[in-house]
C-alpha cells in the first residue's frame, strides 16, 4: 500500500519504517469476532484497511463492548470516500457481534479522520488529551446515519452508471460470425449519429492494442460482441485501459449448472476485478448522452429521434426494446438515453433509475421490467425517482414475475390477483400475532418491504431506550425462530 511518511504518522504517530513482528501478527490475523478487517483492492494491490480491535479487559471500558477502530488509505486513494465506506461495513459487522461503540485515536492535524465519523451521521464526541484527539461514538443507526448511507447509495451508483449513460467513448470490439453481424449494426447507427467522441474498431487482441497506441484517457464504454469465452479472456485487456463498463450483446453463457457454456458468474466476477460495470449479456445496447452528445450503440433497424430532455428508457429483452424504441419513433417522442439490460448479470433497473435520479434532463422515467430481482429496493428506489421526475414502470406478464432467459431469478406463473389475495392473507396473519414488537417488525419487513437494517433502524426509534439494542442480525433471527416454533 503507497503511503507517504505524513501518512504512516497519522496511524501510527511516529515513523514507521518497518512493523515489529508482533505488530505484523496483530495486523494480518482476525478471529471474525473481536478482530474484524477489511480490505479494499484495486487489481491486486490493497489500497485500504479498516479493521476494528474489542477494547477487552480495559478499565476505561469493563462491558466488552466497545471497539477501536482505525483506517489505512493508500494516499492515491484518500479523499474519495473509502473511509467512509468502510466504516460502514464495519458499523454492520461491529453490531452484528455486541459492539455498541466505536473509539479512535488520532492527532489534532487528522482533520479529514474526523470528517469521516462525522459525515458518516454518527454523534461524535471528541476529548483531547497529551496531544491526542480521542473521538467515541455509538454506531446504531440514526436518522442523519441512515439518510447519509442511502444518499452515498445512490450517487456511488449513479456514478458508476455516469460511464455507460454518459459515455464520451466507445470501443466496437467483434469477432466471430454472429458478433460480427450484431457489431455492424451498432457501429452503422454510432457512424450515423451525432457523436463526436471517439470510437475504436477492434477484432482482435492485436488491434485492440493498436487502436489504442498513443491514447491515454481511459476508456468509457467497451461493446464486446464476440463467443463467451473470448468476452471473458477480453476482460482484463479492457480493466488495463481503465474500461468503465462493458455491453455484451452476444449470449453462449450459462446461468444454471444443467447449461452448457461459459457460467455467468465467472463473466461477473472478471468485471467487478477489475473495476468494470456489465451491461448484457443478450443486450440490445444502450443510448448514452454525455457531453460528446447521443452515443446510439442499438441493434435498431433505425436510429431513434433523440433530445437531452427526453425519455429514459429501461427494459431487459430485446422484444421490449424494439417494441418500445418502434413506439417512441412512431409517436415522435424523444429519447435521452435507454438502457436494454438483457440478462442483467450486472446493471439493472435499479442502478438506471439511480443514474436517472442524479440527471436533469431526463424529463420521465420509463421501466419496463420481466424480473425483479430485488423487490424492496426496486419500491425504495422508485419511490425517490418519483418524487423528481414522473415515472412510467409496466411489468410484463400476468403476475409480473416472468423470467426472461439468462435471468437468475425465481419464477412464479401465480395471477395477480391471487397474489394480492396472499397479501392481505399476510396481513391478516401478521395482524394474529400477539406479540406487538413481532407485529411491528413483520409488518416493516414483509408489509412496508424494508431491509432488516432498516427494521432496526425503526423499531430502535420506537424503542430507544430498550436495554439492548436492535440489529439487523438479531431482527433476522427473531424473525427465523418465530417461523421455526410456529
Amino acid at each position: 500500500m503507497g503511503q507517504s511518511e505524513r501518512s504512516q504518522y497519522f496511524r501510527f504517530f511516529a515513523p514507521m519504517a518497518r512493523l515489529s513482528e508482533t505488530d505484523l501478527h496483530r495486523f494480518t490475523n482476525v478471529d471474525h469476532k473481536d478482530r474484524i478487517a477489511l480490505v479494499m483492492v484495486s487489481g491486486d494491490d490493497i489500497i485500504a484497511v479498516g479493521r476494528y480491535d474489542r477494547l477487552v479487559d480495559d478499565a476505561q471500558y469493563p462491558d466488552g463492548d466497545v471497539a477501536e477502530v482505525a483506517f489505512n488509505v493508500a494516499d492515491e486513494f484518500q479523499g474519495r470516500g473509502l473511509g467512509s465506506i468502510l466504516l460502514e461495513h464495519l458499523a454492520a459487522a461491529g453490531r452484528e457481534r455486541g459492539i455498541r461503540r466505536f473509539v479512535a485515536d488520532m492527532l489534532p492535524a487528522n482533520t479529514r479522520m474526523l470528517r469521516v465519523f462525522s459525515d458518516a451521521g454518527y454523534d461524535v464526541k471528541q476529548r483531547f488529551d497529551d496531544g491526542v484527539v480521542t473521538a467515541s461514538f455509538t454506531i446504531r443507526p440514526t436518522d442523519k446515519s441512515m439518510k447519509v448511507l442511502a444518499e452515498r447509495e445512490r450517487r456511488a451508483e449513479a456514478l458508476s452508471m455516469k460511464r455507460i449513460l454518459g459515455a464520451t467513448s466507445v470501443l466496437i470490439y467483434s469477432t466471430g460470425s454472429e458478433g460480427q453481424a450484431l457489431a455492424r449494426v451498432i457501429e452503422k447507427r454510432v457512424k450515423e449519429s451525432s457523436f463526436e467522441g471517439d470510437v475504436f474498431i477492434a477484432s482482435s487482441p492485436q488491434t485492440l492494442e493498436e487502436a489504442f497506441v498513443g491514447h491515454q484517457e481511459p476508456l468509457d464504454l467497451a461493446v464486446v460482441a464476440a463467443p463467451a469465452q473470448e468476452a471473458l479472456e477480453l476482460i482484463p485487456r479492457l480493466g488495463k485501459l481503465g474500461t468503465g463498463a462493458v455491453l455484451i450483446p452476444t449470449g453462449g453463457f450459462s446461468t444454471t449448472d444443467g447449461e452448457s457454456g461459459v457460467p455467468q458468474s465467472k463473466l461477473l466476477q472478471a468485471v467487478r476485478a477489475n473495476g468494470i460495470r456489465l451491461v448484457g449479456p443478450r443486450s440490445y445496447g444502450v443510448l448514452a448522452r454525455g457531453k460528446k452528445g447521443p452515443l446510439p450503440a442499438l441493434l435498431t433497424p433505425e436510429s431513434p429521434v433523440t433530445a437531452s430532455d427526453g425519455i429514459g428508457i429501461f427494459c431487459q429483452s430485446a422484444h421490449a426494446a424494439r417494441a418500445l424504441l418502434a413506439g417512441a419513433k412512431q409517436l415522435n417522442l424523444p429519447v435521452s438515453t435507454v438502457l436494454a439490460a438483457g440478462h442483467r448479470a450486472d446493471v439493472s433497473g435499479n442502478d438506471t433509475m439511480q443514474f436517472w435520479g442524479h440527471d436533469e434532463d431526463t424529463r420521465v422515467a420509463c421501466v419496463h421490467l420481466e424480473s425483479i430481482g430485488n423487490p424492496r429496493k426496486f419500491s425504495r428506489v422508485a419511490r425517490h425517482l418519483a418524487g423528481q421526475h414522473p415515472v412510467i414502470a409496466t411489468i410484463a406478464g400476468s403476475s409480473g414475475q416472468v423470467r426472461p432467459p439468462g435471468h437468475p431469478v425465481r419464477e412464479t406463473h401465480t395471477p395477480r390477483r391471487a397474489l394480492e389475495e396472499l397479501m392481505n392473507q399476510a396481513e391478516e396473519y401478521i395482524n394474529s400475532i400477539e406479540k406487538s414488537e413481532l407485529r411491528m417488525m413483520f409488518r416493516f419487513y414483509y408489509i412496508d418491504g424494508m431491509t432488516w437494517l432498516q427494521v432496526a433502524h425503526k423499531m430502535n426509534q420506537l424503542h430507544p431506550k430498550r436495554r439492548v439494542a436492535y440489529t439487523e442480525d438479531s431482527c433476522r433471527m427473531r424473525n427465523t425462530r418465530f417461523f421455526q416454533e410456529n
